[in-house]
């Protein structure tokens, strides 16, 4: 809540959106999901992964691992 007021958003952000933001920009920065999933307290990788979505950005960037030079 104090983040939110200090960015000077003035919606009402819920908490369940918050969560989702905050894995959404670690996949997006290459924080392994592992990492992520104890952040939040999941019991399983299954419930992180249902819980954040993985953007283009990242399935791009791994696609691209499978190119030859």
């Amino acid at each position: 809540k104090a983040l939110i007021e200090e960015a000077g958003i003035k919606k009402h952000i819920s908490f369940h959106c918050a969560r989702h933001t905050f894995a959404t920009i670690a996949l997006n920065r290459d924080m392994p999901i592992e990492v992520i999933q104890r952040i939040l307290g999941h019991s399983s990788v299954i419930i992180t992964q249902l819980y954040s979505k993985i953007v283009d950005k990242t399935v791009f960037k791994h696609m691209n691992k499978m190119r030859r030079d």
